[in-house]
């Protein structure tokens, strides 16, 4: 009987295994497409940074921060589940940090710790 219910848990488990796979299966194709569109979005922001005009003034890309955020990209589609995490957190801080990776790299700290006012880059 132990046996029997053993074995009932354990297709249970699969099957939900099976579903969250499916899922994550999903969630990789979305990521590629963003990664592509992203890719295409840098390439105008570089061209734009080669060209530069009044109106592209807000759209311009480094080659440097293109070359950057195309690693994160490849990072993310072969680099497993360590280079998902990576190249996730990397996304989420260039999207919604003020001043994107550069900001959160020099964020100032204006709040003494412990009584201690820490200055400079983090």
């Amino acid at each position: 009987m132990l046996g029997e219910v053993s074995l009932l848990n354990q297709a249970r488990a699969t099957g939900r295994l099976e579903i969250a796979a499916e899922s994550v299966r999903g969630l990789k194709g979305l990521g590629v497409a963003g990664g592509i569109a992203g890719t295409a979005m840098d390439g105008i922001g570089v061209y734009n940074y080669y060209h530069p005009t009044a109106e592209n003034f807000n759209s311009r890309v480094t080659p440097n921060k293109a070359a950057v955020d195309g690693g994160m990209t490849a990072l993310g589609i072969w680099g497993g589940l360590p280079g998902e995490g990576t190249a996730a957190f990397y996304f989420g801080v260039d999207a919604f940090y003020p001043g994107g990776v550069a900001g959160f790299g020099s964020a100032q700290v204006s709040e003494p710790i412990n009584g201690v006012v820490i200055t400079g880059s983090l």
